[in-house]
């Protein structure tokens, strides 16, 4: 996470809240398929590229060796 010593030191609480809920996500990502399967999509949501669906979110999330 990254952000100003100020908003860090007058928002702990909101922080406190972030930190958690990257934690818990990273968690059920790691633990759960359809986590991952599900965050993949977001992912080409995000992004907005048409020819990237969740599918190539994931491919090299999970990593691949390609040739050059």
């Amino acid at each position: 996470m990254v952000t100003t010593k100020r908003w860090y030191d007058a928002h702990p609480k909101e922080v406190m809240g972030l930190m958690t809920g990257l934690a818990v996500a990273g968690d059920q990502v790691k633990s759960h398929p359809e986590a991952l399967t599900r965050a993949a999509d977001i992912s080409a949501s995000v992004y907005g590229d048409q020819d990237k669906p969740g599918a190539y979110w994931l491919k090299y999330y999970k990593g691949v060796s390609e040739a050059d």
